[in-house]
C-alpha cells in the first residue's frame, strides 16, 4: 500500500494487496478522517473498483483518461506488418538509411554508465517542468540507480556507438510491459526504431501483449502511442470514498429517523442554471450510508447525475430540518432491494434489476436542524 502525490489529484492510495486488507482500509479510513483529507485509490482496475464497492458500498469512479495504458499487439510492434503501419516500416527505413552505423543491444552493468550519461544530457535537452515529467524523471533516475535490484529487459540503441535511446520494462503473464522509453529526436525515426528492436529482442513465444503505459495528458505522446494502432486502452480510475463516519456515531441515524417520522421532505436540484423542487418520500439505511430512490427516466436523476449538488428539507411541525450533500448512485443490486424492501408499496412500480431505478447515498453532508425554540444544531458525516 503506497501513498503517492499525484499531479492534478493530489493525496492518493493504492490499493492494498496481501491479507487482512480489510484492516488496511479501515486504517486509511480512520486517518482520512482524523487529518481531514479524503480518502482516494489511484490508480484502480476494473478489478479494483469492484472489490472497494465490495468494501465501501458508495464509491465515486472517475476514469482518469491522462492514465489510460495503450496494450499493443505483440507481433504489430514486432514486425510492423501491414498498410495500417506504413508509417512506422517508412520512418525505420530512412533512419536505416540516415544512420547505418545503428546497433541494439541489451542493457548490461557494463554498458549502463552511458545509459546514464544519456539521460543526463536527454533531460538537459529536453526538460520539462510539468509535475508529471519532474515525478517521471526521479522514477527513472531511482530506476537506473538501483538497476541491479529491479533487473529489468532493458535495451539501449546506439548510432555511431552514441546512445540514443534506451528502454526498460517486465514480462507479467502474457505481456510485456515498458516502464520506460526514451531517445534523442534530433535522430529520425528513433523511436520507431527502438520500438521494433526493442520488441524484437525480448517478446518471447508467451508474450501476447506490449504495454507501452500512459501518455500522462501529453497530446504529442497521445497522437504518438494512437498511430501504433493499440488493440485497447487499459482504463485507470480515481475512486473516491465518500467520508466514512466514526463507529458509534448517530448523526446519519438521527437525519433518517427525523425524515422517516415527517414521511414527506423535499429535495432541490439544479439543471444549469435552474434550481428543482421535488418531494420525496424514500429514504433508507443500509450498510452505514443514508439513502435516497429515484428512476433512471426521471428528470431529477439526470440532474444529480450532472450536478450531484443537492439539499433537502423537511418539517415536522416543531422542528425544520435542511441538509446539503452530495448524491452519489450505489449501482449494487444489494443496495437497491434493500431500499425496495423496506418500501413494499414501491415494489409494483420498481424492481432493483429493472435497469431504472436507482439509489443515491447522501455523503460529505452537513444537516442542520432549526427550530423557534432553540439555536441551530449542525451535524455531519
Amino acid at each position: 500500500m503506497l501513498r503517492e502525490q499525484f499531479p492534478g489529484l493530489g493525496t492518493v492510495f493504492s490499493t492494498p494487496v496481501g491479507e487482512n486488507v480489510g484492516n488496511a482500509y479501515d486504517f486509511l479510513a480512520k486517518y482520512c478522517r482524523e487529518v481531514g483529507q479524503p480518502l482516494q485509490f489511484f490508480p484502480a482496475t476494473d478489478a479494483d473498483v469492484e472489490n472497494l464497492r465490495a468494501r465501501f458500498g458508495v464509491v465515486e469512479v472517475t476514469p482518469v483518461r491522462a492514465w489510460f495504458d495503450y496494450l499493443y499487439d505483440a507481433q504489430d510492434m514486432v514486425t510492423f506488418r501491414g498498410r495500417r503501419f506504413n508509417g512506422q516500416r517508412n520512418h525505420i527505413h530512412r533512419f536505416q538509411r540516415l544512420y547505418p552505423d545503428w546497433s541494439f543491444e541489451r542493457v548490461t552493468a557494463q554498458n549502463l554508465p552511458e545509459v546514464c550519461a544519456f539521460f543526463d544530457d536527454f533531460t538537459r535537452r529536453y526538460h520539462k517542468d510539468s509535475a508529471s515529467a519532474q515525478a517521471e524523471e526521479g522514477c527513472v533516475r531511482e530506476f537506473l540507480r538501483d538497476f541491479a535490484a529491479y533487473a529489468p529487459l532493458a535495451g539501449l540503441l546506439r548510432v555511431n556507438g552514441r546512445v540514443v535511446g534506451f528502454s526498460a520494462g517486465e514480462i507479467v503473464g502474457d505481456t510485456l510491459i515498458i516502464h520506460i522509453e526514451k531517445a534523442d529526436i534530433a535522430y529520425e525515426g528513433v523511436y520507431q526504431a527502438l520500438v521494433n528492436e526493442y520488441a524484437k529482442c525480448f517478446v518471447t513465444p508467451g508474450v501476447r501483449y506490449i504495454n507501452r503505459e500512459e501518455d500522462a495528458g501529453d497530446e504529442g505522446l497521445r497522437r504518438s502511442k494512437e498511430s501504433y494502432h493499440p488493440v485497447r486502452l487499459l482504463e485507470k480510475y480515481l475512486v473516491q470514498i465518500p467520508a466514512q463516519p466514526e463507529k458509534g456515531d448517530k448523526s446519519m441515524q438521527e437525519v433518517y429517523e427525523f425524515l422517516k417520522k415527517c414521511g414527506t421532505y423535499y429535495l432541490a436540484t439544479v439543471d444549469g442554471d435552474q434550481p428543482h423542487v421535488r418531494p420525496f418520500g424514500t429514504v433508507n439505511l443500509f450498510e452505514g450510508n443514508l439513502y435516497i430512490q429515484t428512476g433512471k427516466v426521471k428528470a431529477v436523476s439526470r440532474e444529480m447525475t450532472a450536478n450531484p449538488k443537492v439539499e433537502l428539507c423537511a418539517f415536522d411541525g416543531e422542528t425544520w430540518l435542511r441538509v446539503s450533500a452530495k448524491a452519489v448512485e450505489d449501482d449494487r443490486v444489494q443496495a437497491r432491494q434493500d431500499l425496495l424492501d423496506h418500501y413494499p408499496e414501491l415494489q409494483s412500480l420498481y424492481t432493483a434489476d429493472d435497469g431504472n431505478t436507482q439509489v443515491f447515498a447522501l455523503t460529505e453532508a452537513t444537516a442542520t436542524f432549526s427550530s423557534f425554540q432553540a439555536e441551530p444544531r449542525v451535524v455531519r458525516w
